[in-house]
């Protein structure tokens, strides 16, 4: 669970404040039929109260050591996306993260994990097509993910929070890939069209106290398209533990889009968080975040006090998290 306070001061707008549960995970899984089948399901309530599942899968494991899902998959595109959200690094994901989401796909995945490198592929209805008609559509996407790691613990790279004593040193790269063709609802207020290519590459490095991740994003998809077009965007971000409790960090952002009349923007986070246990089952975060140029033609994709307007922004978080 994600409880919120945030403050938002933009230019030439009325100051916004006030508390908000940004989200309220339930997750299950288990194994069925032994231990080659298994599954996975994941709802969430947020800010606007609704219930939706992030995922929903059955899961069978092949000799080889492949495996296959089926459902409403993980997203496996990004590494911001892919990480489990209690350990994101302060509030939120970085602002970016959320114009690359691809929702909850409802697909396929074929993976593998090996030593020291692994890889999953989806195919699915598209990107961010969750729940929708399959007699309306004529669309796919295809999207894979490809991390390597010379060295340190799958799990412990997937924490931005480098917990002392919890996560060991390591280094991963990752390379995310996304292409949708088709249409969908055609001839309608919310149709699809166009071909959509996105792609991603993105670093982590990691010892006990200190880590560091830098991802760069590319998009582009049919101008027709909410938020589509060409575009690029980066982020970057560090952080460290002073004292075994307390974490301090910053991120940077910038993105910009092609021939856009509010082409780009960038941002910067600073804050840091209380985290008693040691790791993610409670974390109090305090963040402040600084905006210049226009989020209008961005995906706000729930990052809490964040407005997508052409003002300034700035934005204070408090941030409540308990994970059990």
């Amino acid at each position: 669970m994600q409880y919120d306070w945030v403050l938002n001061s933009t230019a030439s707008e009325p100051t916004r404040y006030g508390f908000s549960l940004d989200s309220l995970w339930l997750s299950l899984s288990g194994t069925v039929f032994g231990p080659k089948w298994s599954y996975g399901v994941c709802a969430e309530v947020g800010p606007e109260g609704r219930f939706e599942p992030d995922y929903a899968y059955v899961q069978h494991q092949f000799e080889s050591g492949l495996f296959i899902q089926a459902g409403i998959v993980s997203e496996y595109f990004s590494l911001e996306q892919a990480i489990n959200s209690n350990e994101q690094l302060g509030a939120s994901l970085s602002f970016v993260a959320g114009q690359f989401d691809a929702g909850q796909p409802e697909g396929l995945v074929l993976g593998r994990q090996f030593d020291q490198w692994r890889f999953w592929s989806t195919l699915s209805n598209g990107w961010g097509q969750s729940f929708i008609d399959p007699l309306e559509n004529q669309r796919t996407g295809l999207m894979t993910r490809v991390e390597i790691k010379p060295f340190g613990s799958w799990n412990a790279l997937y924490m931005f929070n480098p917990y002392p004593g919890l996560v060991e040193r390591g280094l991963l790269f990752g390379f995310g890939g996304s292409f949708d063709w088709g249409d969908y609802a055609t001839g309608t207020r919310r149709a699809i069209s166009g071909d959509a290519t996105r792609a991603t590459v993105d670093v982590s490095w990691q010892q006990s106290g200190f880590g560091i991740m830098a991802a760069a994003y590319y998009q582009d998809e049919a101008v027709s398209q909410t938020n589509g077009g060409r575009r690029w965007a980066a982020v970057a971000q560090t952080a460290f533990f002073p004292v075994s409790t307390w974490d301090v960090y910053a991120r940077g952002e910038w993105g910009a889009v092609e021939n856009g009349a509010r082409s780009h923007f960038a941002m910067a986070t600073i804050g840091t968080s209380w985290i008693p246990a040691g790791d993610s089952r409670l974390k109090v975060v305090f963040e402040l975040v600084g905006s210049w140029g226009s989020t209008a033609d961005w995906d706000v994709d729930g990052n809490i006090g964040i407005l997508a307007t052409d003002g300034d922004q700035t934005v204070f978080r408090t941030q409540l998290q308990f994970a059990f």
